[in-house]
């Protein structure tokens, strides 16, 4: 509609699903996303620490940092600390969006600290999670990059960057839905006696 019919407003119907703009109907789909995993990620954590299972600590820390990634979809922390970047460095081409570099220095520490964590995790689950992380990190460092190099030679508001910003974010949608099943499946073959417990806990209680 803003490119190819001209109308680039429609009634607000156009930025309010945009999605390369912020607070919009995507962006709260994302954010609701991210938090979501999250709650699952710390509903696996409060399970292992009940239990001392090991890594407890990665499950709570990997629900932390999902959590700050949800406040960041919901604020754009990252795109407030890019432009003191740019301006600094002078920022160009694939680096326009700067936060990309303590982006991807954050992403290698997190290998780093999670490398053993993953590799203890069931076959299919850690799948599941690398895939997952590769479909989003391509979309969140990499078309980001593509997107940044666009944005620096020609601007926003051209068709070719739109559709970067598209496939990016379609893609970080993509990944953050399929961890979020990597999760849920995860639950629901090895955190079955939760609710199992709860259930007996409750008859029992009843009983009485």
């Amino acid at each position: 509609m803003r490119f190819g019919a001209g109308h680039p407003y429609v009634y607000g119907l156009v930025p309010m699903f945009d999605l390369d703009e912020e607070s919009n109907i995507p962006t709260c789909f994302s954010t609701f996303l991210i938090l979501f995993c999250s709650v699952l990620t710390g509903v696996i954590a409060i399970f292992k620490r009940q239990h001392r299972a090991p890594y407890a600590g990665r499950w709570t820390a990997l629900a932390w940092i999902l959590l700050y990634l949800a406040v960041d979809e919901a604020s754009a922390i990252h795109e407030l600390l890019s432009l003191p970047a740019q301006q600094m460095f002078d920022a160009r081409g694939p680096l326009y969006y700067a936060w990309v570099v303590p982006g991807a220095a954050f992403v290698l520490l997190f290998a780093v600290a999670f490398g053993k964590f993953v590799l203890h995790l069931p076959a299919r689950t850690r799948r599941l999670f690398a895939t997952a992380a590769i479909i989003f990190l391509v979309a969140a460092l990499g078309i980001e990059m593509l997107g940044g190099w666009q944005n620096s030679l020609h601007g926003r508001n051209n068709i070719t960057y739109r559709l970067i910003a598209m496939v990016e974010e379609a893609l970080e949608m993509a990944g953050m839905l399929l961890f979020a099943y990597a999760l849920l499946d995860y639950i629901s073959v090895h955190i079955e006696q939760v609710s199992f417990r709860v259930d007996a806990q409750g008859k029992s209680s009843q009983s009485n």
